[in-house]
């Protein structure tokens, strides 16, 4: 279970104490998060791929199936694309992954954080200071609350569009999403399904970003049967 930006191993537990009845789970923290030590530079989604086959190798882990909600999502993708061997079903939920859309206020937004950083570092001392705590409010919930290191991933992953990557999964995948997402909108796990060949969408009504928080109940249930497991659970 791959969990998602400022997240951790425990995120997805709705899903992984059902299913550790069937099956092993795991539910890593990613670098940077919980109790994992950062990456060292600003690593990309590849980086954290090439970190988690690692880990998966001293594990002996040769055939898993994934979850993977929001920024995991994206970690997936790409294993599931360049190691098809080693992916059994694949399910997203909320997933990043698809460029998105940016809106003329996003626009406006990066626009002037990027010219508060130049003033700032032309101007600098105590006006360069407050210049540059001005251009980092304009930043998103998520980044203003990462640390230097982590705000350099943020900025790398969130450029990525892993379409081409997308095209080539052969593994089965469930595509779980919140109707009501504004993280990850619906578009986008309807752009997913058009782009991955074996795919499902599931839509869950009155769910946002954490679907499986909102509506655990449904959430489980559609994951269950898209790894075949056993009705009693």
């Amino acid at each position: 279970m791959l969990h998602g930006w400022g997240g951790n191993g425990q995120t997805l537990r709705a899903f992984g104490e059902p299913l550790s009845i069937h099956m092993r789970v795991f539910a890593p923290d990613l670098p940077g998060f919980g109790d994992s030590p950062e990456p060292a530079g600003y690593s990309g989604s590849e980086d954290y791929l090439r970190i988690l086959l690692n880990w998966l190798d001293k594990l002996h882990i040769t055939r898993l199936d994934i979850i993977a909600h929001s920024f995991g999502g994206r970690i997936a993708i790409r294993m599931a694309a360049e190691h098809p061997d080693l992916v059994g079903k694949l399910i997203l939920t909320a997933s990043a992954g698809v460029r998105p859309h940016r809106r003329m206020g996003t626009s406006v937004r990066i626009l002037a954080a990027k010219s508060l950083r130049r003033l700032g570092q032309v101007v600098g001392g105590s006006i360069g200071s407050h210049i540059e705590n001005r251009r980092q409010a304009l930043g998103s919930a998520d980044w203003r609350s990462a640390s230097p290191v982590m705000r350099g991933v943020l900025s790398r992953v969130i450029k990525e569009d892993l379409s081409d990557e997308m095209k080539r999964i052969t593994a089965p995948t469930l595509l779980l999403w919140g109707k009501d997402d504004r993280e990850t909108p619906l578009w986008m796990g309807r752009r997913m399904a058009e782009l991955i060949p074996q795919s499902k969408l599931t839509i869950i009504e009155r769910a946002g970003h954490y679907p499986f928080l909102d509506r655990p109940g449904e959430a489980v249930a559609a994951v269950w049967k898209h790894l075949a497991l056993p009705d009693a659970w």
